[in-house]
């Protein structure tokens, strides 16, 4: 922290754990939020056992829906983190960076014709208080500035109904963009709309009549941004057929990109095997404003923003990792948990820190 971050770490209390159950730790949780305010802890540090990301009752998604609802964002550390430090200290140190609210890193000009980029993701399911699974939708968004700098995340409050869906990306959207003027002082007007599915023409037609009405002089990029799909492109001047990182070709209307290719600034064997490439495609109203080229730049270098890490070997853009993530972690939460989180003081401190990295 001191050397990457020219900022010291200090500890201001410390709450031992009696064992390592689940219940052990919401016990160790709750009794830490009863300790101290959260207005005196920058980021709550938790040691946990390693367990698996798709079982919901585990330590983490415990500690992490407990803290949260309470005003404390936390990073979780296994006996593997430490265990390799090499590879993951400076990571860790870059997320306890982020998680208090600061800027670890930005891109180094504009992105071109682009005034905010808006990640969405749609979590089909919830759990209720006795961590069942139920097919309940919440959205959110998180919101990018021109640098690729992470602003801030919106969320629905109650789970809606799938019908509903169209419904709620026009009041997550119009968030955003009032959100932002709030921050900026002015209203966008060249607005980006990740998201890992096609839009449908109902979504479109929503947003943009929304956004007519906030301001006339909008433009609007719905792209869509698909890693499951059949298509491969392979470079025969290259050794093993590999599309080095940031190579893209024209399909059509569209682009498929490489973002994890083999790179200048790795070694040959150091990469993710063949890439599997991102397929980019994007409908704008009123008009085209922005290129193929200039999508498929502004795709890779939001590649470069994930501040859970400094590897360069990032698939998918931060607009997409950052919501998908939200998406994984409130299925895991329980409902009254997530509306804790949307509301009052809570929700001021926490939407401004990326807590879910």
């Amino acid at each position: 922290m001191k050397t990457f971050f020219r900022t010291n770490l200090q500890i201001v209390t410390t709450v031992e754990c009696i064992g390592t159950s689940s219940k052990d730790y919401e016990t160790a949780a709750k009794s830490f939020v009863e300790k101290v305010n959260s207005s005196e802890i920058d980021v709550v540090l938790c040691y946990i056992p390693q367990t698996s990301s798709f079982i919901v009752n585990t330590p983490y998604y415990r500690l992490k829906a407990i803290l949260s609802i309470h005003g404390f964002p936390s990073q979780m550390l296994t006996s593997k983190t430490l265990s390799n430090p090499t590879f993951s200290y400076l990571n860790v140190a870059s997320a306890l960076f982020t998680k208090t609210g600061h800027i670890p890193w930005a891109l180094g000009r504009e992105l071109p014709n682009t005034d905010i980029i808006i990640g969405i993701s749609v979590s089909d399911r919830i759990c209720d208080e006795n961590r069942i699974i139920q097919n309940r939708y919440i959205g959110y968004v998180n919101v990018f500035d021109q640098y690729g700098k992470w602003m801030f995340f919106e969320g629905v409050a109650n789970p809606y109904k799938k019908e509903e869906i169209s419904v709620r990306i026009v009041e997550l959207v119009k968030r955003a963009v009032e959100k932002y003027k709030i921050d900026k002082g002015i209203l966008p007007e060249k607005i980006h709309i990740h998201y890992w599915k096609r839009f449908s023409n109902n979504e479109k037609n929503s947003v943009i009549r929304m956004l007519k009405d906030l301001n006339q002089n909008a433009k609007v990029a719905f792209t869509s941004i698909n890693a499951d799909h059949p298509y491969r492109f392979y470079d025969l001047e290259s050794q093993d057929g590999s599309l080095k990182r940031g190579y893209y070709a024209y399909f059509g209307d569209s682009v498929l990109i490489s973002t994890t290719g083999l790179s200048d600034h790795l070694t040959k064997n150091f990469r993710m095997g063949t890439p599997k490439l991102l397929h980019i495609k994007s409908t704008q109203y009123p008009d085209n404003f922005i290129t193929l080229d200039e999508l498929a730049y502004q795709v890779l270098a939001l590649t470069k923003l994930n501040w859970a890490t400094t590897s360069v070997l990032i698939r998918e853009p931060m607009t997409l990792t950052f919501s998908n993530a939200l998406a994984f972690l409130t299925s895991a939460i329980t409902e009254s948990e997530w509306k804790q989180l949307q509301n009052g003081a809570v929700n001021i401190n926490m939407k401004n820190k990326p807590w879910f990295i």
